[in-house]
């Protein structure tokens, strides 16, 4: 496994993050990965490419790509989750009562009616995943490459791309991380 740090944050922290979060997989997932770790404008992002696209700076013998993006440490002065809002646009029924300003109005094929905005909070993955919440740039990281390398074994194994089962190997290390002081086994 390669390791590229362009980030704001010290290479020695970020491999030991990534390395640590490689160690719960198979070594055949992370052979001839390049993570590419990079500053981000937002909290976190990541992307895993199944094949190195031309463009990369990754080794020519890289198999596989990952992508993580890291925020600044402002970013993290709260608790950052993995849950956010859902909207969607539920029907009225007849007689239901409504706040005027909670409601729109709706017309399609000459039939109307009014419809409430219903919020849900969900976590990313949908609601069978688990909610994540990082204290940290670090544990951001963490479950961020989890993730990311929950994907690149989902591919060379050939199951199909799941967020939920990403955001539970995500839950899962970071969960270990925390056991562990850090990543440090005492």
């Amino acid at each position: 496994m390669w390791i590229r740090n362009t980030s704001q944050y010290p290479l020695d922290e970020v491999k030991r993050l990534v390395r640590f979060a490689a160690s719960q997989f198979d070594r055949t997932t992370t052979a001839r990965l390049c993570v590419n770790v990079k500053n981000s404008e937002f909290t976190f992002s990541g992307n895993a490419y199944f094949s190195v696209p031309h463009v990369s700076n990754a080794p020519r013998t890289a198999r596989s790509l990952v992508v993580l993006r890291i925020g600044g440490p402002e970013r993290f002065k709260l608790p950052v989750s993995n849950v956010s809002p859902i909207i969607r646009w539920v029907r009225l029924k007849p007689g239901e009562p409504y706040d005027v300003a909670e409601v729109r109005s709706v017309m399609r094929r000459g039939k109307s009616w009014l419809e409430r905005q219903v919020v849900k909070e969900v976590p990313y993955g949908g609601v069978d995943s688990p909610v994540i919440e990082t204290r940290d740039w670090q544990e951001a990281l963490l479950v961020l490459a989890a993730h990311e390398f929950m994907h690149i074994d989902q591919y060379q194994r050939s199951r199909p791309a799941s967020e939920v089962e990403a955001e539970r190997m995500a839950a899962v290390v970071l969960e270990r991380y925390r056991l562990t002081k850090g990543g440090k086994v005492a």
